[in-house]
């Protein structure tokens, strides 16, 4: 682990911080209000900024190099970068005291070949684009709970 250079506060910017997708080869942000330490501890990985704060928040990682997303902006960016991205309308997706959830709270990969979500597919509204996309990559989708799908922040494995 490594301590941020800043504290996080309930304000934006100062709330998004450590909202980055880090994966094995890329740091994906807005480098503009990334923590220097965080920013600082990826150097050798390809540095992509993007103008969505919530950068993580709005990605579900499948690979590397591919995920999912709701945001077009991610999506314009990472394609100049030859991610193979699955573009989703917003909405559809639980969170508490807002509107709707992100995509990138609703779960995550738990193994090679398998990704958690905390809902049923069958309950989203775009459930079954999910699941070709992660079929063409030999990925069963797992629910851990019936229902719709609800945004818990993120899913970590240990």
């Amino acid at each position: 682990y490594i301590l941020s250079r800043e504290s996080l506060s309930d304000k934006y910017p100062n709330d998004i911080i450590l909202n980055s997708l880090v994966s094995n080869n890329y740091f994906i942000h807005n480098l503009k209000y990334s923590d220097k330490n965080l920013l600082n501890s990826q150097s050798s990985k390809v540095h992509i900024n993007v103008s969505q704060g919530y950068t993580k928040c709005s990605i579900l990682p499948v690979r590397d190099n591919v995920l999912i997303t709701n945001d077009k902006g991610i999506f314009e960016t990472l394609k100049y970068y030859n991610f193979d991205i699955l573009l989703l309308p917003p909405g559809d997706i639980l969170l508490p005291s807002l509107n709707y959830g992100f995509i990138g709270g609703v779960g995550g990969m738990i193994s090679n070949d398998r990704m958690a979500f905390f809902g049923d597919l069958d309950s989203y509204k775009w459930g079954d684009e999910i699941k070709k996309f992660l079929y063409k990559y030999d990925i069963s989708p797992i629910a851990l709970r019936k229902g719709k799908l609800i945004d818990r922040g993120s899913l970590l494995t240990l």
